[in-house]
């Protein structure tokens, strides 16, 4: 029984039947769900759902700012995951040197905010000068980086923000009219808006806003304009959209930035190109920005959560240093042959499925299948690791001796009652 809501649980029903038998360790009631706190998170969408998902060990950090080891060259750029640290390894094709008159800390506010705005206004919906542009969450990251690029394109220029403050940020900050600035609570801003333009509309609506106030920002389009949607709340989970407008010729664009950097091998450079190009024309100028030393970054996460940030909020590893100074002299690495070896994360759970007992049985060891991952390996890593097959015991070996070892040193396998071997390693 939940105590605090006095309800009674089935748990031969669902959602509660469909938890045990995943056999979910740990979970949580809270709210009237039921899940671990992850699925908790997932349908707020406090919690990304595309194809991060392939790195379920780290997904912060997007992009970085830092020095080349071998050069001490300032670079910057974007990489999918894992930047959240004080040292990476990228390839060159995904960073960029940092213009000289940008700090580090200025340059990190670039990155994502303007790929964003550069591909979904620039690529995706051809933003033309003199054009009218909405722009949601104008005080955010993206948003202000929009209001740059609107205004080097001379455009009329309209945006909500979610709090007064913001709204008189962009009021002094930007030079937008008080009258073109409207508050995003209000799911009836559309019609401020469409007063706002006599009543046609606008060219291109730049949304970042979910649920009904999506729709909402979708009927401030003019004839023939141009939606373009950032992230993937609503279209991932399943909620219907107001795409199909063909009596006002209206194109509709989801983009997922995360998509095209893992995809998209030329864009990176296509965008480092323009951001140099742009770079001292005030098409592109870094952002405001809040910065937290490393050992704050629980503070940095929760003031983002707050929803009172206004741009980018920094997370600073370290001092940007005075001097270009190489860190260490890498010496190029001469032609060798190498053969492959495979590395085990020793804080996950591999299994191998479809292995018949007469495969392994006929195999001299282990090693001598085509499954690169090896016993002997796992055993080295996690001396108490053992493999547990689902094959009755008289179609199975004992026990498997490592041929590189002395015989004593073997490895004891559990028999399951199965005709097929599944080896699951536990390290």
């Amino acid at each position: 029984m939940d105590t605090n809501t006095g309800t009674n649980f089935d748990f031969n029903t669902k959602p509660y039947s469909d938890i045990l038998a995943n056999d979910l360790v740990a979970n949580v009631i809270k709210g009237g769900k039921v899940g671990t706190y992850r699925h908790l998170k997932l349908p707020n969408g406090h919690i990304a759902m595309g194809p991060e998902k392939l790195y379920p060990d780290c997904l912060l950090g997007f992009e970085y700012v830092g020095r080349r080891a071998d050069t001490g060259e300032r670079v910057m750029g974007l990489e999918f995951g894992r930047m959240f640290c004080n040292s990476v390894n990228v390839i060159d094709k995904y960073m960029s040197s940092i213009p000289e008159h940008w700090s580090m800390a200025e340059a990190v506010t670039v990155l994502s905010t303007y790929s964003t705005v550069h591909y979904g206004l620039i690529k995706k919906a051809n933003l033309r000068k003199d054009e009218s542009v909405l722009i949601h969450s104008g005080a955010g990251g993206v948003g202000q980086a929009a209001i740059n690029v609107c205004k080097h394109y001379e455009c009329d220029i309209y945006a909500t923000v979610e709090t007064e403050t913001k709204k008189q940020f962009l009021i002094n900050t930007h030079n937008i009219p008080e009258n073109r600035i409207f508050i995003s609570t209000d799911v009836y801003f559309n019609d401020e808006i469409m007063d706002a333009t006599d009543g046609q509309g606008v060219d291109v609506v730049f949304n970042s806003l979910m649920g009904e106030k999506l729709s909402t920002g979708f009927e401030c389009l003019a004839i023939s304009g141009r939606f373009v949607q950032i992230g993937r709340y609503d279209t991932i989970d399943g909620k219907q959209l107001p795409i199909n407008d063909s009596i006002r010729d209206i194109q509709f664009t989801t983009i997922f930035m995360d998509y095209v950097i893992m995809n998209d091998s030329h864009y990176l450079d296509e965008f480092y190109d323009w951001m140099h190009k742009n770079s001292t024309n005030n098409c592109i100028k870094p952002l405001n920005y809040t910065v937290f030393e490393a050992k704050d970054a629980d503070k940095a996460f929760r003031y983002m959560t707050s929803g009172e940030h206004i741009g980018k909020i920094v997370v600073k590893m370290r001092d940007e240093e005075s001097e270009r100074t190489a860190i260490t002299f890498i010496r190029p690495v001469p032609e060798l042959l190498v053969s492959v070896k495979t590395y085990f994360n020793p804080n996950k759970v591999y299994i191998i499925t479809g292995v018949t007992a007469s495969a392994i049985d006929q195999c001299s060891g282990i090693e001598d299948m085509y499954l690169s991952i090896t016993l002997t390996e796992l055993q080295n890593m996690r001396p108490n690791s053992k493999p547990i097959t689902r094959s009755p015991v008289s179609a199975l070996r004992p026990t498997y001796s490592n041929p590189n070892k002395q015989s004593g040193n073997t490895l004891g396998i559990k028999p399951l009652k199965s005709n097929q071997i599944t080896i699951c390693f536990q390290i």
